[in-house]
């Protein structure tokens, strides 16, 4: 069986998790962030059900001071430094990859990259597929009928495959040719210098003119114009921009391709980490790729999908929706497409795997009744336009009360730390909304354990859920103000401050602005 070998920036991935997930979101009772933790592991649950790899290793970066910056002190040297917040979490990033059952490997004086390229030529003489996610378009470099590079789209949920085809339809150029062409372009993110007034467009045209960074420097002087006398100003800056370019295919790290052997996580770390680090949620996805013990009965296969039936594309009136309800016994959740403070539409699932849109703001009698449980995001923000009760569990007020600390409650942000890794599907606005109300039972599910654990049950039920249905009566109906006093006292106060005013001004001697702190 051909080996298959999955190679991890540690460094890179870890950063765009941290930036895809908001911090507040992902924060533990003791306050610790787990936002690039929790990211990273969802990125590798997800990377591992993909690719199905039989070999898998990680490397990360030492610091920012490498033989790079021995040759240009200016390397990177434009990057803000590491946030607080992401750096706390480091630790406990090479404490997962290890619980996961994964080599990790990190050299001072070398980037990872260049440690992910002397794995890959090595694997590469061994007939390996190779897999590298990196968010680094240097590692375009490596791209060749046997690797292909996984590179983030958005955040770190969605790759794009990166095969030589991939390359030349993006680029116009070989993976060969990709160096030459970044020398030329230079990188701002790696503080490399550009050619003034050499774009990419020029840049990929001379390199696929000449056919390589070296033809076009020896043909240096058969360029005209500005660009080209641009090019023969800067050719010391472009050489070295290749220079720096260039991944290192021989890095004195110590491996052997069949010593990244992968076979599971490691339940015995993998259980006491995710406690610690309050990933209820993704224990349960992670029990398929589990180390496979004998001695233990076989863990159930837990699908990829949570919608295995397909979405109903009919769309029901408000009285075939209360007809349909009227049948069920249990609980519902409701999804609102709301514009404004208007209800467009919504979508009534009777559960995870059964939904229905209704393409009207009218509901029935169902939706105030007691009598039908309703599980709902955000249903004040309905109810307090609409006749909409009696809400059982509401999903937005549930995580506000497991992270208090919490600035964003969007359900996209919510599902993707309480969920089960089931993603939102987006294929169309109709598919988005069947999704999100048949995910509001997992949700629910989710945060009611978590409200349990943290002992926060009886105040989400007693207090916060009745309080928000009397907040959208009183939003409903407004309050009452007295309006002729009101007015007579803003002529009153408006008559006090034209005084004190006055007085400010004879004390200074002179008029000025009372409103500008400088000037005061």
């Amino acid at each position: 069986m051909t080996k298959r070998l999955l190679l991890i920036d540690g460094h890179s991935m870890a950063y765009r998790a941290f930036f895809a997930l908001p911090a507040e979101n992902f924060t533990t009772a003791q306050g610790q962030h787990t936002n690039a933790i929790y990211g990273f592991a969802t990125m590798l649950i997800s990377l591992i059900k993909e690719e199905k790899p039989t070999h898998i290793a990680v490397a990360f970066d030492v610091s920012r001071k490498t033989f790079r910056t021995d040759i240009f002190p200016e390397y990177k040297a434009n990057r803000s430094k590491t946030p607080d917040e992401f750096r706390s979490q480091m630790s406990y990033l090479h404490d997962l990859v290890t619980a996961f059952g994964i080599q990790q490997y990190e050299i001072e004086g070398y980037e990872a990259d260049d440690i992910i390229a002397t794995i890959t030529k090595q694997a590469e003489k061994e007939k390996c597929e190779v897999f590298i996610c990196t968010g680094d378009r240097d590692s375009f470099q490596l791209v060749n009928s046997a690797t292909t590079i996984l590179y983030p789209k958005r955040g770190v949920s969605e790759m794009a495959r990166m095969t030589p085809q991939a390359i030349i339809d993006k680029y116009g150029m070989t993976a060969e040719q990709y160096p030459d062409f970044a020398a030329l372009r230079g990188d701002p993110s790696d503080n490399l210098p550009s050619v003034p007034g050499v774009g990419e467009k020029t840049a990929a045209k001379w390199i696929t003119d000449f056919g390589s960074l070296k033809e076009l420097l020896a043909n240096v002087d058969t360029l005209g114009g500005k660009v080209g006398q641009s090019l023969r100003d800067n050719i010391d800056n472009v050489i070295r921009n290749r220079e720096l370019t260039q991944l290192v295919h021989d890095a004195p790290v110590n491996f052997e391709v069949d010593a990244l052997a992968w076979d599971g996580p490691d339940e015995v770390l993998i259980t006491p980490l995710f406690e610690k680090l309050e990933f209820r949620t993704l224990k349960e996805r992670l029990a398929p790729l589990m180390k496979k013990d004998a001695g233990k009965l076989k863990t159930p296969v837990i699908t990829d999908s949570l919608f295995e039936t397909p979405f109903d594309s009919a769309l029901l009136t408000p009285e075939e929706a209360s007809a349909r309800i009227a049948t069920h016994t249990g609980e519902i959740a409701i999804a609102f497409d709301v514009e404004g403070e208007k209800v467009h539409r919504y979508c009534v699932a009777i559960n995870n795997q059964e939904s229905f849109i209704v393409h009207s703001s009218a509901m029935g009698d169902w939706a105030t009744s007691s009598s039908i449980g309703k599980i709902a995001h955000d249903a004040k923000s309905v109810s307090r336009n609409y006749p909409l009760s009696n809400i059982s569990f509401d999903t937005s007020l549930a995580a506000y009360l497991v992270n208090p600390g919490t600035r964003s409650l969007d359900f996209a942000d919510i599902i993707e730390r309480w969920g089960d890794g089931t993603a939102i599907d987006d294929s169309s606005e109709e598919a988005t909304l069947h999704s999100q109300a048949r995910l509001l039972f997992t949700l629910r599910d989710s945060l009611q354990k978590e409200l349990r654990e943290r002992e926060l049950d009886n105040l989400f039920k007693e207090l916060e859920m009745p309080i928000s249905e009397l907040l959208a009566v009183m939003e409903n109906r407004g309050i009452a103000v007295d309006r002729k006093k009101l007015e007579s006292l803003a002529i009153f106060f408006d008559k006090e401050s034209s005084a004190q005013t006055k007085v400010a001004h004879e004390a200074v001697g002179h008029e000025f602005n009372l409103a500008s702190p400088k000037q005061l």
